[in-house]
Protein backbone atom coordinates (compact mmCIF):
# COMPACT_ATOMS: atom_id res chain seq x y z
CA UNK A 1 0.00 0.00 0.00
CA UNK A 2 1.26 3.49 -1.14
CA UNK A 3 1.31 6.54 1.23
CA UNK A 4 -0.15 9.77 -0.63
CA UNK A 5 0.80 12.90 0.36
CA UNK A 6 -3.05 13.75 -0.78
CA UNK A 7 -5.57 11.63 -1.97
CA UNK A 8 -6.47 13.61 -4.99
CA UNK A 9 -6.07 11.61 -8.01
CA UNK A 10 -3.92 13.62 -9.64
CA UNK A 11 -1.50 13.15 -6.67
CA UNK A 12 -1.83 9.38 -6.17
CA UNK A 13 -1.46 9.26 -10.20
CA UNK A 14 1.73 10.85 -9.81
CA UNK A 15 3.77 8.98 -6.90
CA UNK A 16 2.25 6.07 -8.34
CA UNK A 17 4.23 6.94 -11.80
CA UNK A 18 7.12 8.81 -10.53
CA UNK A 19 9.70 9.32 -8.08
CA UNK A 20 9.80 12.69 -7.59
CA UNK A 21 8.13 12.58 -3.79
CA UNK A 22 9.25 11.18 -0.85
CA UNK A 23 8.49 11.04 2.73
CA UNK A 24 11.00 11.39 4.79
CA UNK A 25 11.75 12.51 8.57
CA UNK A 26 7.28 13.00 8.71
CA UNK A 27 7.54 15.58 6.10
CA UNK A 28 6.94 14.99 2.11
CA UNK A 29 9.35 16.27 -0.23
CA UNK A 30 9.36 17.55 -3.88
CA UNK A 31 12.92 16.34 -5.18
CA UNK A 32 15.27 15.93 -8.00
CA UNK A 33 18.69 15.71 -9.38
CA UNK A 34 20.48 18.17 -11.29
CA UNK A 35 23.55 17.06 -13.72
CA UNK A 36 26.02 19.64 -14.46
CA UNK A 37 29.09 18.80 -16.96
CA UNK A 38 32.37 21.14 -17.12
CA UNK A 39 34.66 20.51 -19.67
CA UNK A 40 37.71 19.81 -17.07
CA UNK A 41 36.03 18.53 -13.89
CA UNK A 42 33.44 16.35 -14.84
CA UNK A 43 29.73 15.97 -13.99
CA UNK A 44 28.48 17.90 -10.69
CA UNK A 45 25.26 15.72 -9.45
CA UNK A 46 23.26 17.79 -7.59
CA UNK A 47 20.27 16.97 -4.81
CA UNK A 48 17.42 19.09 -4.36
CA UNK A 49 14.21 19.32 -2.31
CA UNK A 50 11.57 21.90 -1.35
CA UNK A 51 9.16 20.39 1.87
CA UNK A 52 5.50 20.31 0.36
CA UNK A 53 2.97 22.15 2.40
CA UNK A 54 -0.33 21.96 0.31
CA UNK A 55 -1.04 19.55 -2.48
CA UNK A 56 -0.11 21.47 -5.98
CA UNK A 57 -2.83 19.82 -8.06
CA UNK A 58 -6.15 20.47 -5.91
CA UNK A 59 -4.59 23.15 -2.61
CA UNK A 60 -5.32 20.50 -0.31
CA UNK A 61 -3.02 21.00 3.41
CA UNK A 62 -0.52 18.08 2.79
CA UNK A 63 -1.08 15.36 5.83
CA UNK A 64 1.37 13.81 8.19
CA UNK A 65 3.59 16.85 8.71
CA UNK A 66 6.32 17.27 11.87
CA UNK A 67 5.87 21.49 11.90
Amino acid sequence: MHKYPCKCQDMKWMVDHNTVFKHSDGRWMLTWVEFDKEKQKGINIDRFGVVVHYCMFCGNKIKNLEE
